[in-house]
């Protein structure tokens, strides 16, 4: 692993207008947001200096219906995900 035992390692946006989303983040952090795939769900890569660093998941009406919000999600990076969830729990 190249990153780091407890580093983040991917970046998760839930949003309801990933178009406005993708204004803001691409100006204030730098990052460049991917337009739309042209099938299937839209998922949209999120890229950094380093490479791609995430995504951002656009909530349609039936996610929110089932009670899905507009949130982040930070993913770490462990050596070991059995031990170190032993650890956690």
């Amino acid at each position: 692993m190249s990153n780091p035992h407890g580093s983040f390692i991917w970046y998760e946006l839930m949003s309801k207008d990933p178009e406005a989303s993708k204004a803001f983040y691409d100006a204030v952090v730098g990052w460049k947001i991917r337009p739309k795939p042209a099938n299937g769900m839209d998922y949209r890569m999120i890229e950094a200096a380093d490479g791609q660093v995430g995504g951002v998941l656009a909530l349609n009406d039936e996610m929110i219906s089932h009670g899905a919000r507009p949130t982040w999600l930070g993913y770490l990076g462990v050596d070991k995900v059995d031990d170190t969830d032993r650890k956690v729990i």
